[in-house]
């Protein structure tokens, strides 16, 4: 029997043992003088559900409706509701696996991994943030946005202006720079970022670069 069972009978159960094995022994009836035995062949607590189902209706009720809501209740903090972020807008526009691994880390089934580029993108994120807010730049930073109309679809943005999105990329290296763009045009991935982030707000998008 676990630990937690053993807590949740115990109110209603002394336990003990005679020469065929675990017993419980019920403090209620024991409260009226009389001695109830109740047989736990391998620790099985179906006997003790039994005897409180048909002697102690009230205590029963009150037992095993408090364990169902706490079962309910676990189920609730697990469900989840999965989004394509602007990051995801492309490789979801080109999956072609109903069960791999964007799907995965759509639903939060994948274990996310931290590594020196992704602190390092962080980092930057917060001094260009700052950055545009010296330059005149009337910025917050913002929660998750979500597409009403498809709540399948939404974003964490970087940050938000009076009438305009703001997108921040931090290329790993010089080489990967020119990925994001070229000529003053974002390159068609990105783009398809900050299209989802102006439909989700409503904005305009400022997209920018950390060199």
């Amino acid at each position: 029997m676990s630990s937690k069972l053993k807590k949740d009978y115990s109110k209603y159960f002394e336990f003990d043992h005679d020469e065929e094995g675990k017993i419980g022994i019920c403090r209620i009836c024991k409260n009226k003088n009389v001695k109830k035995e109740v047989k736990m062949k391998q620790s099985n607590t179906s006997g003790l559900q039994r005897h409180l189902k048909i002697f102690h209706q009230k205590e029963y009720e009150v037992l095993f409706s408090s364990k169902q809501t706490s079962k309910k209740a676990s189920k609730v903090t697990e469900l989840r509701y999965g989004s394509i972020t602007a990051s995801k807008t492309d490789e979801a526009a080109h999956c072609e696996t109903q069960e791999g691994s964007l799907v995965k880390q759509v639903y939060g089934a994948s274990k996310k991994y931290d590594s020196k580029h992704l602190k390092r993108g962080r980092l930057l994120e917060r001094q260009v943030f700052d950055e545009l807010r010296r330059k005149g730049r009337h910025l917050t930073k913002s929660g998750f946005h979500i597409l009403p109309k498809s709540p399948i679809f939404g974003d964490p943005l970087d940050g938000i202006g009076l009438d305009y999105t703001l997108e921040i990329e931090c290329p790993i290296s010089g080489e990967t720079f020119k990925n994001y763009g070229k000529n003053g045009k974002v390159s068609n991935m990105y783009k398809g970022r900050m299209m989802l982030q102006i439909l989700v707000c409503g904005k305009k998008g400022l997209f920018c670069v950390a060199d």
